[in-house]
């Protein structure tokens, strides 16, 4: 999975990755929202070279994406993206199978620079039928619900100002979704 991993792009202070996903692997088991107790904020993962098998093959979309620059790592950019390797149940029913899909969340505010460039890309991505899943993220142990954007956005020709105002109101929706406390089952 590494392999195909941006050239000389390191992850540096960031540790957007041990924060926000849930991580629900036998090896380890952390909410939403919580510093993974292995993690040091600004120092990273205090086991690196043991960590478990879950943490090692995962990967950002940011360390995947050369398209992307250095101003969308996580952590500055507030825009957390990951790679689905295998379409999951979100996508069922509305897009085609592909071999993969994205899955965006939204941290915090957006720059106007970030705004622009990532309503360019998911128009593109939905346009060519990737999937794309747009979540917020919540408070600490929460999590709000997710949104296919490809059956919602598909309708408007991508390049339209319509496409630009149907995504400007699914952020505010997905911003706006009450969020759920975690429990693992």
């Amino acid at each position: 999975m590494s392999a195909d991993l941006v050239p000389h792009r390191e992850c540096g202070p960031c540790s957007v990755c041990c924060k926000v996903p849930i991580i629900d692997a036998p090896e380890l088991k952390k909410k939403p929202g919580i510093l993974c107790p292995n993690c040091v904020a600004g120092a990273g993962c205090q086991i690196y070279e043991i960590r478990p098998h879950v943490c090692r093959v995962h990967f950002c979309g940011w360390r995947h994406l050369a398209l992307l620059d250095e101003s969308w790592r996580p952590d500055i950019s507030n825009v957390y993206i990951e790679l689905k390797s295998l379409p999951s149940e979100e996508y069922c029913g509305f897009v085609p199978a592909l071999p993969s899909g994205l899955r965006i969340t939204i941290l915090g505010e957006l720059s106007p620079k970030h705004t622009e460039l990532l309503a360019a890309n998911i128009a593109s991505l939905v346009a060519g039928d990737i999937p794309v899943v747009l979540t917020v993220a919540g408070s600490p142990e929460h999590m709000r619900g997710a949104l296919l954007l490809n059956p919602i956005l598909k309708p408007y020709p991508s390049n339209d100002a319509v496409f630009a105002e149907a995504l400007a109101v699914v952020f505010r929706a997905c911003h706006d979704m009450p969020a759920q406390q975690y429990a693992f089952a």
